[in-house]
């Protein structure tokens, strides 16, 4: 038996290698991380006692339903509106006789190297309240707002996020074998039908791939729905800040609003929600006890306003 298990590891010795490596890698990188902010979550403020108490207070709290509606409904249509964009232009590239394919292809995939925010900052040079297509419009007498809101968002992730669904999708129409469309063809199928038939079945699990990914990102993003989201709650930018949404209520001052709040006002500054240069908050709410009084009745914070707390609206 153990001849025959020393056998089989110099055999495979290299692919062992390579699966501890990579089992270690993201039980060291991934699990354990994940584990310990799950089991947190579980426990009350003090870490001593388990309690389903923080999950009570988010999910009966409206705001975050409605963050979490807003940011499943885009991430949703962005998936829908990459697809509609990233498969016809595939199968452009992949099928047809066009001249300068690497070019094109590696052109596509440029929007992956800009930052999200800065192509948010781009539409709305071009499409804000005040941009160069907008006073165009407006000067035509076309009616034309802005592009601010779930519209604004999901126009950046389809035109920034596309190449998620192009770049697996003309690998698999370039990989598919012709001669079973062929043989479709031979046996009397048109060429739209042999494509809705036979070719997109066959590339179904890398169009779904790509709109996976590109789901997975417009859930995490920030840049772009911080720029364009407005009063429009997003989960990715209107998030709970540390224990302010989960006081215990035996903690808290019914007037005062004080609790056991230990949220560091400077660790929010990075995210906008309270001036660098005046972290505590006094220039937006009087004083210390005004900042903490409007998270006490609020229970969130947004980054709407450029270095300035703003609460938000419920």
């Amino acid at each position: 038996m153990e001849k025959r298990v020393t056998a089989f590891v110099r055999r495979h010795a290299f692919p062992l290698t390579i699966a501890v490596i990579a089992t270690s890698f993201l039980l060291f990188f991934f699990l354990i991380p994940v584990l310990k902010v799950f089991s947190a979550s579980l426990f009350d403020p003090a870490g001593k006692a388990l309690t389903l108490t923080n999950y009570t207070h988010v999910l009966s709290s409206r705001f975050f339903l409605g963050a979490l509606t807003n940011s499943l409904t885009i991430a949703a249509l962005a998936s829908v509106f990459t697809i509609l964009i990233g498969v016809p232009f595939a199968f452009c590239v992949a099928r047809l006789p066009i001249a300068g394919k690497p070019v094109l292809l590696a052109l596509a995939a440029l929007p992956l190297v800009l930052p999200s925010f800065v192509s948010a900052y781009a539409l709305v040079l071009m499409f804000g309240r005040a941009g160069i297509v907008t006073g165009w419009l407006r000067s035509v007498g076309i009616p034309f707002e802005s592009l601010y809101g779930a519209k604004g968002i999901v126009t950046v992730y389809a035109l920034t996020l596309y190449p998620y669904v192009v770049l697996p999708t003309v690998a698999a129409f370039r990989s598919l074998d012709i001669s079973v469309e062929e043989a479709a063809q031979n046996l009397g199928s048109s060429r739209l039908r042999t494509l809705r038939t036979v070719t997109l079945p066959l590339v179904l699990p890398s169009i779904l791939a790509g709109g996976l990914l590109v789901f997975i990102e417009a859930m995490e993003n920030f840049g772009v729905p911080f720029v364009l989201a407005e009063d429009k709650p997003i989960l990715a930018v209107d998030h709970p800040i540390g224990r302010a949404a989960v006081i215990p209520p035996e903690k808290r001052d019914p007037v005062v609003g004080k609790g056991d709040i230990d949220v560091p006002p400077v660790c929010l500054a990075p995210y906008g929600l309270v001036p660098r240069d005046d972290p505590i908050g006094i220039a937006d709410y009087g004083s210390a006890h005004g900042l903490l009084l409007a998270i006490r009745r609020r229970g969130m914070v947004t980054a709407r306003s450029r270095g300035s707390a703003m609460p938000c609206s419920t």
